[in-house]
């Protein structure tokens, strides 16, 4: 694809400016977020989603956060991310999802992996990309912990979980997910990582794989955090 020269790059951006996917200001062309936005994140606190303890207090087998509220703004960056193959998207969300873990670690968490929650094949070839790779992989930079986005397969189809009653989900992922090569992850400690938590189910079922298949720990960290009620909304 043909690089525009500058004149037509600045005439472009005067009749269709880059927005920021919270607010909808103008903003540089290799921005995604404005800089007020940055600073006004709507983030959740620092705690569990499954324990509501602070990280580092938590007391469940598989802690689990979430860096913001699933709103209008997130929303918006989430859905450009997902439906729209937004990879830049995908790349600032981590690089905020990185700067929340460290903050709340405050170096007492550490990762030698960082896995993907996996979308079955026939999902996978009908959208192109899994936004979740991309986030586990931009991630893993940000970390400096490997990314293994093999290590976790959904074996079979499922119904899409958004469509289902909290029983339902359960249900429907049932021996959904299988480790490949076990030795990837015996004895490591991994983050898993996915796009939006809603009842957990999702992302349960794929941390409890991963501990059967060895892994010495899993944290699990998702860009924002819905409501079951709020379901229909993804």
């Amino acid at each position: 694809m043909k690089r525009r020269c500058k004149k037509a790059e600045y005439f472009w951006h005067i009749f269709f400016p880059n927005r920021c996917l919270f607010c909808e200001r103008p903003i540089a062309a290799d921005e995604v977020f404005c800089p007020q936005c940055e600073k006004e994140q709507p983030l959740l606190p620092p705690t569990c989603n499954a324990c509501g303890n602070l990280i580092g207090q938590c007391v469940c087998s598989v802690p689990v956060f979430s860096v913001f509220r699933y709103e209008e703004g997130v929303k918006r960056a989430i859905r450009a991310m997902k439906f729209t193959g937004d990879r830049v998207v995908a790349q600032k969300l981590a690089q905020l999802m990185a700067d929340k873990l460290v903050a709340l670690s405050e170096d007492t968490l550490s990762f030698d992996c960082v896995v993907p929650v996996p979308m079955h094949k026939k999902d996978r070839k009908e959208r192109g990309f899994s936004q979740s790779e991309w986030l586990a992989e931009a991630l893993s930079e940000q970390i400096s912990a490997v990314c293994l986005n093999d290590a976790i397969q959904k074996t079979r189809w499922t119904k899409k979980q958004l469509t289902l009653t909290a029983q339902e989900r359960k249900r429907n992922l049932i021996d959904a997910f299988a480790v490949n090569q076990p030795e990837q992850i015996v004895g490591k400690s991994v983050l898993l990582v996915d796009d939006v938590y809603t009842t957990g189910t999702t992302v349960m079922e794929n941390a409890h794989v991963l501990l059967n298949a060895g892994a010495r720990a899993v944290t699990v960290c998702t860009a924002a955090k819905t409501t079951f009620t709020e379901v229909e909304l993804l």
